[in-house]
């Protein structure tokens, strides 16, 4: 991240294209023309385009970056759903930001948008394969943007305009099939200025396509609204952020475009309610059309989806029997629909999907190899919560081969619980417990009492409890307490009881006067501040705050030799602390604040370590 914001990256957004375009989404037609341009004029248009930008910028030849981009974009197009649409591509030497969609059917790239890629799939130290994955979802995330400019009809809108320039100039219509026609229109700015006439709301639009098609492109709507808070970070660092009003801006913050984005994936959650409700019409034999009706809307975001297609199917082979004479069918036939819940598809992976991506692509290869039973069960775990039940609940069946493991009965019992068969998980829990032996183990009873609750066993709270006496700090605590319906300030009470005094740090500890610091410490290496002090002392790795009344209300613990907080250092995991400390009180993007009683410990991350650990007093 330090190395992308030292390049001085200023975003109004991810988006914004050198070679704006207009608003209007119908095919385009020049004023004093009544035909619609083809595909001719738009190669052309484009090809002077592309000119003018490598004139300007000259042309990136990498190979990595080139097989990348026509690996996301074959896949993309294949869920554009639109066979006939082939999109090419250029990278140029430009070092902003950016892509464009441009008239016949291309993409520009700048070399500046890939680098900006790159560092951030970096960022939090990911491994190789990880950031691979990474910087690919965020190119399919542009470059899905810039696909749904071009199926919006947008580039047609700068055909018409450029074209109408053209005209105006006295180029025969004859010529506005030769590139060489728009080369001195294209070099005028006032054609960008033109073009940004209702940008923003035209982004928003291609926004929303372009993430249908990652989602049907096998990634998700998350993806690209982790590309748009990553933005929003940047952005709030920019010490002009506060400097410019979005509403007139020419498009929308980052943040205004991932709230768009998560009002529009709840959009297509309603859709699981048109299917259900076609499904019910069609197994009640009632207003089949109607059904068929909702199931063309459900389809017409999501072509592919198969049980969609048979259930709609079924429809029309129900209205058909009807027009069938009872004696011409001579049986009665049973026709199926599926039961089929979609909606964890739309929600999306959960937590970081490249990492997802990287662990489903290692399992996949052991599994090419040797069809081992822990790998296909932890398999069969990504595909539950990823909302594929089918291949989950497959995969899990193949690893009962390993029928003494613990671990593997306990992973088929999770499997099954997450795709909603509380029942048949609670008997693999059961059985896993056995296998572990007759020592409690806090994880298999917190499992049992999940599904337990879910199966509606009145025994539930009594493991729930249970759990509470082997883990009464951790976030799945935290859980254990909200499944028994304890408020939050229950919740406070029981996870403060056992709370440890203000550490003391070398001596020193939150009260203490400026002289004690002074008589233990010596003289620090750094003085600053005016109503509050901060004096540093980098020998000892510390930094402290001095309020006016001379006591100390802040320790900042820099290094690892600093001290330590509950055992807690510099460098360890941001995880241990949140299994050490439970659920923060607040939390910011890098801090976490955990609330002590009297005083309250902060980590500031460093990707997933704790940099620094902040003792504060509540004063």
């Amino acid at each position: 991240m330090t190395a992308v914001l030292s390049r001085g990256l200023r975003w109004q957004n991810l988006s914004r294209v050198t070679l704006a375009v207009s608003l209007l989404s119908a095919p385009a037609v020049v004023s004093g023309q009544d035909r619609a341009f083809g595909t001719n004029e738009a190669d052309a248009l484009g090809r002077a385009l592309i000119a003018n930008q490598i004139a300007a910028y000259g042309q990136v030849r990498n190979p990595m970056w080139d097989a990348v981009i026509d690996s996301v974009l074959s896949t993309l197009q294949r869920g554009v759903g639109y066979p006939v649409l082939r999109i090419n591509h250029v990278v140029v030497g430009n070092s902003e930001q950016n892509a464009a969609a441009i008239p016949g059917h291309s993409i520009i790239v700048n070399a500046g948008l890939m680098r900006f890629l790159q560092d951030l799939s970096g960022v939090g130290g990911k491994a190789p394969a990880a950031r691979k994955s990474a910087f690919k979802a965020f190119l399919a995330s542009v470059l899905s943007h810039e696909i749904a400019h071009i199926t919006l009809g947008h580039t047609d809108s700068l055909l018409a305009t450029v074209s109408r320039l053209a005209t105006t100039a006295g180029i025969p219509e004859s010529l506005l099939a030769n590139p060489l026609s728009y080369r001195s229109i294209v070099q005028d700015t006032s054609i960008s200025l033109e073009m940004l006439e209702h940008s923003r709301e035209r982004e928003l639009a291609a926004d929303r396509v372009g993430a249908l098609y990652l989602l049907r492109a096998g990634w998700t709507i998350q993806t690209a609204m982790d590309l748009f808070r990553a933005l929003d970070s940047l952005e709030r660092k920019d010490p002009d952020f506060y400097k410019t009003v979005s509403y007139v801006q020419t498009h929308p913050r980052s943040s205004t475009r991932e709230a768009e984005l998560e009002g529009f994936r709840a959009q297509l959650k309603l859709l699981q309610a048109d299917y259900d409700d076609a499904v019910s019409l069609i197994r009640t034999d009632v207003a089949l059309p109607a059904a068929v009706a909702l199931l063309d809307t459900v389809l017409s975001y999501f072509p592919e989806m198969l049980p969609a297609l048979h259930t709609r199917g079924t429809a029309y082979h129900q209205m058909w029997l009807e027009t069938v004479p009872v004696p011409v069918q001579k049986v009665r036939a049973s026709l199926i629909t599926y039961n089929f819940r979609f909606l964890p598809m739309i929600r999306g992976v959960p937590g970081d999907l490249s990492l997802y991506r990287a662990a489903e692509t290692d399992y996949h290869s052991v599994m090419a190899r040797e069809p081992l039973a822990v790998t296909s069960v932890q398999l069969a775990l990504l595909e539950a919560y990823a909302g594929d039940c089918t291949a989950a609940i497959q995969h899990a069946r193949s690893a009962a081969s390993d029928s003494l493991s613990a671990s593997v009965a306990n992973n088929r019992g999770a499997v099954l619980l997450l795709c909603g068969r509380p029942t048949e998980a609670l008997q693999l829990f059961r059985r896993a417990q056995r296998l572990a032996g007759t020592t409690p183990v806090p994880s298999l009873v917190f499992n049992l009492a999940r599904a337990m609750k879910d199966a509606g066993d009145p025994q539930a709270p009594t493991l729930f409890k249970r759990y509470l006496s082997f883990d009464g700090a951790s976030e799945w605590a935290a859980e254990a307490r909200r499944q028994l319906g304890m408020d939050l300030t229950t919740q406070t009470a029981q996870a403060t009881s056992h709370l440890s005094p203000t550490p003391e740090i070398q001596g020193i500890t939150l009260g203490d006067s400026v002289a004690k610091v002074l008589g233990r410490w010596g003289t620090p290496a750094a003085l600053n501040g005016d109503t509050i002090r901060v004096m540093s002392f980098p020998s000892r790795g510390v930094s402290i705050a001095v309020a006016p009344n001379g006591g100390v209300v802040m320790i900042a613990l820099q290094t690892r030799a600093a001290g330590s907080v509950d055992g807690i250092r510099v460098g360890d995991a941001v995880s241990v602390a949140r299994a050490t400390w439970g659920i923060p009180a607040e939390q910011d993007e890098n801090d976490l604040i955990f609330d002590r009683g009297t005083w309250a410990v902060v980590t500031r991350s460093r990707g997933s370590q704790i940099g620094i650990l902040l003792i504060m007093s509540h004063d």
